[in-house]
């Protein structure tokens, strides 16, 4: 099969699994609630994001690739993260199992590192992956943002893949990131909308946070750059920026709340959740841009200057969007 025929195939198959899937998750009952945690307004259905874990499976079966060992621990590790998030969506899990299950997943992906005595990597990549895992989950809020975000990042993965001198391992890697840009691009035109058809729920953005972890991870260990990161930073910085706040509030990190920027911009401002995401996307699109252009000497100094920006810009408007009296009421 050719490549392109591939992807037209996998997009057509994608495309009609996630149309099936809206009668028979109204018919199941498998939607989400309007709680006083919720940016939705109504009743929707979840569990759309299934779709990246079977684009994973399908480029496994499909394209004409050979078989691995590395791609193998992805995908049955990725099944465990699909099975558990699925069970949560469905019948809430606890936090605490949730995050054994990352941490645990995590530490198979890289245990060959700590196997070559690369302990402190091997830690820091598992922060790092676990981070991710949850970060994609935590930012899967407003409609569009985890799907245009998706895009950016795994095509900003892929061109850095493409534009990396060329191993078996990330050669192997480079179908299965294009399927999943597919995949987000599908899932955008169901979810990027002013009423979304259905939510991603926890098994779409746990396990894309997961493939985009592996890809990004990989890349770092077999390229050294780890500046590539920046990637990421805008998702990284209201993330832990998030968490950082709600630690000094007392708060369980854990649980569901709207104290993100994108929440209070949604929220408190009252901005469309497409416009936020939109603004989400782009900022991290125009900011990869940059880091490609940066010459290899300052990718660094780029990295940090960029990341010291992102977090003043999360500050100023937090704290114009939402004053320290005003955030006590999503303390728990």
């Amino acid at each position: 099969m050719e490549t392109t025929t591939y992807y037209i195939i996998i997009a057509a198959i994608m495309l009609c699994l996630e149309a099936l899937y809206i009668p028979l998750g109204k018919k199941l009952g498998i939607g989400a609630d309007v709680n006083h945690r919720s940016s939705h307004k109504a009743r929707t259905l979840t569990c759309g994001g299934y779709i990246f874990y079977v684009a994973a499976l399908l480029c496994a079966f499909l394209y004409p690739s050979p078989a691995n060992y590395s791609i193998v621990k992805m995908l049955v590790c990725g099944g465990i993260l699909f099975l558990i998030s699925l069970a949560d969506d469905i019948k809430e899990v606890s936090p605490v199992t949730r995050l054994i299950c990352h941490t645990a997943v995590a530490a198979v992906i890289f245990f060959p590192v700590a196997q070559e005595g690369h302990f402190d990597i091997f830690l820091i990549l598992m922060i790092c992956s676990v981070g991710c895992i949850n970060g994609f989950n935590f930012m899967d809020g407003i409609n569009g943002m985890m799907g245009l975000y998706s895009v950016v990042t795994l095509s900003s993965i892929y061109y850095l893949y493409s534009s990396s001198p060329h191993t078996p391992l990330l050669s192997l890697y480079m179908p299965y990131i294009a399927t999943l840009i597919i995949a987000s691009i599908v899932f955008c035109f169901f979810n990027f909308r002013k009423k979304a058809l259905f939510f991603s729920g926890d098994v779409g953005s746990i396990v894309l946070g997961f493939f985009i972890a592996v890809f990004i991870t990989h890349y770092i260990i077999t390229t050294a750059e780890a500046s590539s990161i920046v990637i990421l930073i805008v998702y990284a910085v209201d993330t832990s920026l998030t968490i950082i706040q709600r630690l000094f509030m007392g708060a369980n990190i854990l649980t569901p709340h709207r104290l993100h920027l994108y929440q209070a911009l949604t929220n408190k401002k009252g901005l469309q959740h497409r416009t936020v995401s939109l603004y989400y996307a782009t900022a991290q699109l125009l900011i990869n841009i940059g880091y490609f252009l940066t010459s290899k000497d300052y990718k660094w100094t780029y990295t940090i200057i960029i990341t010291m920006i992102v977090a003043s810009v999360y500050f100023i408007l937090k704290r114009n969007i939402s004053p320290r009296n005003k955030i006590s009421q999503d303390k728990q």
